[in-house]
């Protein structure tokens, strides 16, 4: 097949006749979908289930454990309003990059954007990617320092919080070596499976803890102002899983449109029902005492919520690999960028990445520098969360920020590069105007949180 000049991008399936990836693998489409409904809900490398895992365990962290906090600020109707809205772009994006990744046959949400905007777009993406990716580990080690010292005194043992960080660390050693995503299959479900049993220990618990509540606890239903913009922030954060959306897709067994936007309806769809039943019960449980982690709003000697802390400490420890495997693989993209844009030879950026990565596989070099990466990401992060314990409201704020051009303002672009066809149609210019109000939004909203924290301003995005 002649080459495709790089001025002039020619995108196509990979299930067309004249892809790369197809050639390649002649009988993976067929294999897919001689058993594309036996595999569906089998936890098989590359099947719909096994995606959708993957995806909820990328985006579980501290975006969870604030929507009580989102519903007392914003009310339970605007709260559920904002969850909805999140979910829908989440759909939209996941499905954009999923449907775009094969289009083009990138391996990488880097290689992604460097097809559309050039090698700079491709290196700032990778940038980006390694810095929210970093800034995500570290809030999974502060919220692990969090949970287990508690669970330790629980059972008449005191650790302290720097042996448990450390502890976790250790342990997700052996977690960060492979390669592909798909080879953590059988740890992902943890996350999904915590998700719902807090959903169900936030329910059971909310019906005792509203009967000890003051009176004179208002419930608030709508509540309108600024502090809905940080609100805004945070449910689109509980939805971000589009670090490891790329490499899901590349992945994924017979990756046609219709199994692409069944795995991105079916993630957002979960998240949403059990986002709203822990933001609704757990609000309704504390009222206008919820804190904006609302699992500290109880008692250390429950012995309900302690299961869920212990349940929710091993998804974050199951988590913490599933989000260094994209933030290392970024890290080495960057550096391939790097080389490519000064060397005086061709650039490699046309041709790296045009096979996913289910059929690529990593040379020895990449390999090591990969892991190494890995490795020191785990020394830096959980230094910082041992050295800096209330680093969560900056990272919340870096993943706020980071977050949305990851989650909206990338995948808008993207669209409009890869799909133009259906970017040009009246659905696709809707999809765009509405991505682009979204992140000029939640852009001004870190925006206010940085000038108040810098004094600069007073905009109240809180209401005590």
């Amino acid at each position: 097949m002649p080459a495709v000049p790089e001025s002039k991008p020619v995108y196509q399936r990979l299930g067309s006749e004249e892809s790369v990836a197809t050639r390649a693998t002649p009988d993976l489409s067929r294999q897919g979908a001689s058993q594309k409904k036996r595999r569906s809900f089998k936890l098989t490398p590359g099947g719909v289930t096994q995606s959708m895992f993957t995806l909820i365990s990328t985006s579980m962290g501290g975006g969870v454990l604030c929507l009580p906090y989102v519903m007392k600020q914003a009310g339970i109707i605007n709260g559920v309003l904002l969850l909805v809205i999140s979910a829908a772009i989440a759909v939209l994006t996941m499905y954009l990059l999923m449907e775009s990744a094969q289009r083009t046959g990138r391996g990488s949400y880097g290689s992604l954007l460097g097809s559309c905007c050039g090698r700079w777009a491709a290196a700032l993406m990778d940038a980006i990617m390694f810095f929210y990716g970093m800034g995500t580990m570290t809030a999974y080690l502060i919220l692990e320092g969090d949970f287990l010292p508690a669970l330790f005194a629980w059972i008449g043992v005191n650790v302290s919080r720097t042996f448990c960080i450390i502890l976790v660390a250790v342990v997700a050693i052996p977690l960060v070596l492979p390669e592909k995503l798909s080879v953590l299959r059988h740890v992902t479900p943890i996350s999904t499976a915590a998700l719902i049993f807090t959903a169900i220990c936030t329910l059971i618990e909310a019906p005792g803890r509203a009967e000890i509540l003051p009176e004179d606890l208002p419930v608030s239903l709508a509540s309108f102002g600024w502090p809905l913009l940080k609100c805004l922030t945070i449910t689109l954060f509980a939805y971000i899983c589009h670090t490891n959306v790329v490499p899901v897709a590349n992945e994924l067994v017979d990756p046609t449109p219709k199994r692409c936007f069944q795995v991105s309806f079916r993630v957002a769809t979960l998240q949403l029902g059990f986002y709203v039943l822990i933001g609704v019960s757990g609000y309704l449980s504390f009222l206008g005492t919820t804190h904006q982690n609302y699992i500290t709003n109880y008692s250390h000697d429950d012995v309900l919520i302690n299961l869920c802390r212990l349940a929710l400490a091993l998804s974050l420890m199951c988590s913490i690999p599933i989000n260094t495997n994209p933030t290392a693989r970024a890290a080495v993209h960057f550096i391939s960028s790097m080389k490519e844009m000064t060397s005086r030879r061709q650039p490699l950026l046309g041709r790296r990445d045009r096979l996913p990565s289910a059929l690529r596989s990593e040379s020895r070099g990449e390999k090591v520098l990969r892991i190494s990466i890995s490795l020191v990401l785990l020394v830096v992060t959980l230094t910082i969360a041992i050295l800096v314990p209330g680093i969560a409201d900056v990272v919340s704020l870096l993943g706020g920020s980071l977050g949305t051009l990851l989650l909206v303002t990338c995948p808008c672009i993207i669209f409009a590069k890869v799909m133009k066809e259906e970017a040009s149609r009246l659905s696709g210019k809707l999809a765009i105007r509405t991505l682009v109000i979204i992140t000029i939004v939640a852009l001004f909203a870190v925006c206010v949180m940085i000038t108040n924290a810098m004094g600069v301003s007073h905009i109240p995005l809180a209401v005590d």
